[in-house]
């Protein structure tokens, strides 16, 4: 185990460093990482390229340190979300980018959490309804909240990945308070899909509030 966390240290300091799924669960876990978890000095966690393609590649619970996730490439295969907060406080992610996750991050019963100058590309799930070609049903997006509060979504940009692979939403929010998305540039956030029962079906939204209250939703272009 002490190999595995000096492992883990050293990475941070190698820029572009490849890397398995992070695990932190806990604010003891997190002293591992650069920094003291306080505003001022948060913990680091930065310069970082992970394979999501088998697992999520990076995953947060129950913590309410200070942390800094920067500079961090994340690629997957549409198949697992690219990072996951679940029950966390305090965290900031800046200059991210996440291609072809299940979800690029989702949050989960987490506040105070900023996420900003981001790039989210082709984030999106299918399954197959049945044996027809086309008739898939596909859901997934960049931003997926539920249960939370404070959230800051700022200057990010939701593109796609190619013609088959957009962000089907771009931010999808579920009984989300006092929260702000601002200055984000949203593209191709609805994809449309051919089906051999209907004839084809669109779905997603660039913003989608589901039972969420007191939100601003300031200056995005969606064009």
């Amino acid at each position: 185990m002490r190999v595995l966390v000096i492992f883990l240290v050293m990475l941070l300091f190698l820029p572009l460093a490849s890397a398995a799924q992070l695990t932190f669960v806990g604010d003891e876990s997190l002293k591992e990482l650069p920094g003291s978890g306080t505003p001022g000095d948060p913990y680091l966690l930065g310069n970082l390229f992970i394979n999501a393609t088998n697992d999520t590649a990076i995953l947060i619970k129950n913590t309410s340190a200070f942390l800094l996730i920067k500079n961090v490439s994340i690629v997957g295969e549409n198949k697992r979300p690219g990072i996951i907060l679940e029950n966390v406080k305090n965290v900031r992610i800046e200059n991210i980018r996440i291609v072809r996750c299940s979800y690029g991050i989702k949050i989960i019963n987490s506040e105070n959490i900023t996420i900003a100058n981001s790039t989210f590309k082709g984030n999106l799930y299918c399954y197959w309804k049945s044996k027809f070609a086309g008739d898939a049903d596909c859901k997934g997006g960049a931003i997926f909240a539920d249960y939370s509060r404070n959230l800051h979504i700022i200057n990010n940009s939701f593109v796609p990945h190619s013609y088959l692979f957009s962000n089907i939403y771009g931010v999808y929010l579920i009984m989300v308070k006092n929260s702000t998305i601002y200055g984000n540039r949203f593209v191709s956030s609805v994809k449309c899909f051919p089906s051999a029962a209907f004839g084809g079906y669109c779905k997603g939204a660039a913003v989608y509030l589901d039972r969420s209250s007191g939100n601003e939703i300031i200056r995005n272009t969606i064009p």
